[in-house]
């Protein structure tokens, strides 16, 4: 039987959900607040040049990838190399160690370490996730090692994996495994920013037949329908909240666990000219950033051109600052002010609704109303945007109709 389905926001993960759901014949409505669709993940360009909304990656092999070619909507890409990436310490470069050649090279560690990290490292990628503590990073990370040194390199690897430098808020199995994905599969640099995959998932889900309203904001949602600011209700017999958790509790839903979300500050800069070619990836061990130019992988500039990119992470509370992100930049593109196109700071931006905890449901206290988005689920990321965003609409799909909210059973994740 088909359905009333509305999805309350226009991102990756609506857009998914939504064309899930009328692909299995429903009726399906999709409200995006904005103007346009694409959330977090649309990009705009300017001079030719393809701007994301800070640093972004695809990880190969996990659900993301797979809802993308199952919607034939995989965007094109480079597989990122591994090679030209250093380690930026008290304003000096060593190399970063990604594999075992490297860590006996790089001076990031003294010899007594390098024998540890060898240790840890094969660890990490070979025993059963299972071996390792469901707990958080933090502790897990002090439970493999009492080196020091060791310690403070694996805190890099792994933000560099999940985004975040607050540790003591992820789970060390997800991130364990986010690392393995990334390091077995690696990750995709997408041509054109993201905007192009945003472009085909709309298209996909309009030529399944959704309905897509922008600037429509939901002022409420209830059992039976979502309530817009303008005043109008809109039916349904089931909905999907592809926002934030934070959001839809503020719209009246229950059943939502409290999320922290991970934050970075993010610039982006296009030049005429790239100063320093081979200084491709660079993370901070003292200072929690990474350093991107994306551009010499995948098409996001003009010829000649490159877009240079760097994130700090942030705790709860922090905000960034540009010129802490410039200063880093006169060290590793030493000359870059000389050759600026244009430039984006975004001082506070959001990542992630959540960090990876675990535990986390796409079920709120309404029986037929589910959340999709990277703070829903149980995988982290883009991946838990994606995988949320299918499991959502199957539920959606077959929950029992309601037509009214007394109808609609209360449920608690």
């Amino acid at each position: 039987m088909s359905k009333k389905i509305t999805v309350v926001g226009g991102g990756p993960a609506g857009l998914a959900a939504a064309t899930y759901c009328a692909r299995a014949g429903h009726r399906v409505t999709v409200l995006e607040r904005a103007q346009e669709v694409g959330g977090r993940a649309a990009s705009r360009t300017h001079a030719g040049f393809s701007f994301n909304q800070g640093l972004r990656a695809l990880y190969r092999g996990g659900p993301a990838e797979s809802v993308l070619r199952e919607l034939d909507a995989m965007p094109a890409g480079t597989l990122a190399p591994t090679n030209d990436s250093f380690l930026w310490s008290k304003g000096e470069l060593t190399a970063l160690p990604v594999g075992f050649v490297t860590l006996a090279t790089t001076g990031a560690l003294p010899a007594r370490s390098k024998l540890t990290a060898a240790r840890v490292l094969l660890a990490l990628d070979r025993a059963p996730l299972e071996s390792f503590p469901d707990a958080p990073l933090r502790s897990c990370i002090e439970s493999l090692t009492d080196d020091v040194a060791v310690r403070r390199l694996l805190h890099v690897v792994f933000s560099i994996a999940t985004y975040t430098k607050n540790h003591e808020l992820v789970s060390a199995r997800r991130a364990i495994a986010q690392l393995r994905r990334a390091a077995r599969r690696g990750v995709l640099y997408l041509d054109g920013g993201w905007g192009p995959m945003c472009t085909a998932l709309r298209e996909r889900a309009l030529a399944a037949g959704v309905t897509v309203r922008t600037g429509a904001t939901a002022a409420a949602v209830l059992g039976d329908h979502v309530r817009l600011e303008a005043g109008e209700a809109i039916p349904h017999d089931a909905c999907i909240l592809a926002i934030p958790p934070r959001a839809a509790a503020a719209l009246g839903i229950g059943g939502v666990r409290e999320t922290e979300p991970i934050l970075a500050s993010c610039l982006d800069v296009a030049v005429s000219k790239l100063p320093e070619p081979r200084r491709r990836f660079v993370v901070g061990l003292d200072v929690p950033f990474f350093f991107n130019v994306q551009s010499l992988v995948a098409k996001m500039a003009p010829p000649g051109g490159a877009l240079l990119g760097i994130i700090e992470y942030l705790g709860p509370g922090e905000r960034g600052e540009r010129a802490t992100l410039e200063a880093i930049l006169d060290s590793l593109q030493y000359g870059w002010r000389d050759h600026v196109v244009h430039a984006q700071f975004l001082p506070r931006m959001t990542v992630a609704a959540d960090h990876p905890r675990g535990g986390a449901s796409v079920r709120t206290a309404l029986a037929n109303v589910f959340g999709a988005g990277d703070g829903w689920g149980d995988e982290m990321l883009f991946d838990g945007a994606l995988e949320s965003a299918r499991e959502a609409a199957m539920l959606a799909a077959t929950v029992r109709s309601a037509t009214n909210a007394g109808r609609v059973e209360a449920r608690v994740a």
